[in-house]
């Protein structure tokens, strides 16, 4: 699929898209993600059978550009049981980069997680000598459970140029990803067909949740809307079967 994007040949040249996009890429992204999280967690509530669990184990994000959305999922899916996000972009360049934003977004976050135990640790020793040391104990004990919960590093991200193909015997890929993210790509397809093609890719490759993210765009409209009808229309077809 040929996309209508540039061709980013230099390091200059994709700083300049990281300076201009990262930061609207991020915020779209991770606006949807939440919401998306925060739905699934209502769902959790819901009576009897009616309940969903969301426990995702692995994610692709599809399209990662210089990391925008995979920082936003790192942030927004902070689930233990998240243990791996694989990052698709078929450029090298935009792969290293993206790299590096995850990295710096790592070590970020380590450094707020360490300040945040000193504050713990501080406050204990405050409420110590002011004799409420069982609140302090207490106080403790939940900061390392939340610690623990979120985990020192975070799921593993593996960057990729490509995936293994979709074909019958590949029975692995189909439906491998508990969440699959596509941040703009399909109003850079030129043709309906096309986009419909990377639709089907990416709902048969997705297990649970897909989100599409495309701009509030006349064109960015019609493709979600083009995405929806074609993926209800093949869900209420195999449940006829």
């Amino acid at each position: 699929m040929e996309k209508l994007v540039p061709k980013y040949k230099t390091e200059a040249e994709v700083m300049a898209y990281v300076v201009t996009r990262l930061a609207p890429e991020y915020a779209v992204c991770e606006r949807v993600l939440k919401e998306a999280v925060r739905l699934l967690e209502a769902a959790e509530l819901l009576p009897g059978a009616a309940a969903v669990k969301w426990r995702p184990r692995e994610g692709l994000v599809y399209g990662a550009g210089v990391g925008a959305a995979v920082v936003a999922a790192l942030e927004s899916c902070a689930s233990p049981s998240l243990a791996r996000l694989v990052a698709l972009e078929p450029s090298p360049l935009r792969q290293m980069m993206g790299s590096r934003v995850v990295q710096a977004h790592r070590e970020k976050s380590q450094m707020l997680r360490r300040e945040e135990e000193q504050d713990g640790q501080q406050q204990q020793q405050s409420q110590m000598r002011h004799g409420d040391s069982l609140d302090g104990d207490v106080a403790m004990l939940h900061h390392s459970k939340r610690q623990q919960k979120q985990g020192a590093t975070g799921p593993q991200v593996s960057w990729v140029q490509a995936l293994p193909p979709l074909t019958k015997a590949a029975v692995a890929q189909r439906r491998r990803y508990d969440l699959v993210i596509a941040p703009y790509q399909l109003t850079v397809l030129p043709t309906v067909e096309e986009r419909q093609r990377l639709v089907r890719e990416l709902w048969d490759r997705c297990g649970d949740v897909l989100i599409l993210v495309e701009p509030g765009t006349p064109r960015g409209f019609t493709a979600i809307a083009e995405a929806r009808e074609l993926v209800l229309g093949r869900e209420v077809c195999r449940w006829m079967v």
